[in-house]
């Protein structure tokens, strides 16, 4: 098996202790492998987050994120766990919402820490 951040204790456990610590029972986790890969290198790892309280709307939301091993879209340079995807309100209008109905990173994108650190999600702008 080869090394991959989200196997990576150093990695997942300060993310995934930030976020508990925000959203305690509401947020899950598992590994997946991509049923349609057979090279068997691409890993999933999927966070869900039960009834979101979003600003603006006025129902809760779930959302998950998936950060995957070989992401099967377009990373426009940045590394895996920079660029996961976010779904929300599948079908759901937004202008954030990309063709695959994944939320897009306009103004927003996950970034690291300090090197090597846990990748948390910081926004640009406001209007995000």
């Amino acid at each position: 098996m080869t090394d991959w951040y989200g196997r990576r204790a150093s990695w997942w456990v300060p993310l995934e202790a930030a976020a508990r610590r925000r959203l305690g029972p509401a947020l899950s986790h598992q590994h997946i492998l991509d049923p349609s890969c057979y090279t068997g290198q691409c890993e999933i790892l999927v966070y869900r987050i039960e009834a979101l309280e979003v600003v603006g709307d006025p129902e809760p939301v779930d959302v998950t994120i998936r950060f995957h091993k070989l992401p099967p879209y377009n990373t426009y340079g940045l590394a895996p766990e920079d660029y996961p995807r976010v779904f929300a309100k599948p079908g759901g209008i937004s202008k954030h919402r990309m063709p695959t109905t994944a939320r897009c990173a306009c103004g927003c994108r996950w970034t690291r820490r300090s090197a090597g650190g846990p990748t948390t999600r910081g926004c640009s702008n406001s209007s995000s």
